[in-house]
């Protein structure tokens, strides 16, 4: 949930640059930042047009994840050859989809500040009713944290079981690196609040359970 400055920009631009590197940005949280932070594009900062593929989705802010489509902004030559390998390999995304995205693309200011300010509320009431530390989240719908100190000599698969068992799904932290085995990641925006708080009153009690 972390969302990078332009300062740490600039450093991952000079290192691409200097080593003739391609930057692939995954920018699937594009929008959907909390408390002012600024979401840039490492694709739109000055000198960079010619390296850089930056690639959306309509999955997570436009809330169609079903749908599976997406778009990659990059040179027109890039595209041409990602278009080349791309009509050998895809052909999942239906007409029909595609011009759904239309009109909420072109209407996207319009409608996404009030989505982040309910989000943002989602965030804030789940992290006033956790008794467990999490970093606070800059962007994204995921608090994402370690339980190591928590499990008080408890198998980690354990207790991620017993929450399974309390009705609550969790998704475990190696799934998303090597770097992360004691972690978790729970989604704060995927239920409604009447179900949302109270799951995170059964995973407090399960976490400081003896």
């Amino acid at each position: 949930g972390i969302v990078l400055k332009r300062e740490y920009l600039e450093i991952i631009v000079r290192f691409a640059k200097d080593h003739r590197l391609w930057l692939i940005s995954d920018e699937a949280y594009d929008g959907l930042t909390y408390d002012g932070a600024e979401h840039i594009s490492i694709g739109a900062m000055k000198g960079t047009e010619e390296q850089t593929v930056s690639i959306f989705t309509f999955s997570k802010i436009f809330m169609f994840a079903g749908l599976r489509v997406g778009y990659a902004a990059a040179a027109a030559d890039m595209i041409r050859h990602m278009n080349k390998i791309m009509v050998h390999q895809l052909y999942g995304p239906t007409t029909f989809a595609q011009y759904m995205m239309i009109e909420p693309l072109k209407t996207r200011r319009q409608w996404m500040p009030a989505v982040r300010e309910h989000y943002g509320k989602l965030r804030d009431d789940a992290m006033a009713r956790a008794r467990f530390p999490v970093p606070k989240p800059e962007g994204t719908y995921f608090f994402f944290f370690p339980v190591s100190s928590m499990l008080n000599g408890r198998d980690y698969w354990n207790v991620l079981k017993q929450m399974m068992e309390s009705g609550i799904a969790v998704a475990p932290g190696k799934d998303f690196g090597s770097h992360f085995p004691d972690y978790i990641r729970i989604c704060f925006t995927g239920e409604p609040p009447e179900k949302t708080l109270p799951a995170i009153d059964t995973i407090s009690r399960i976490l400081y359970e003896a």
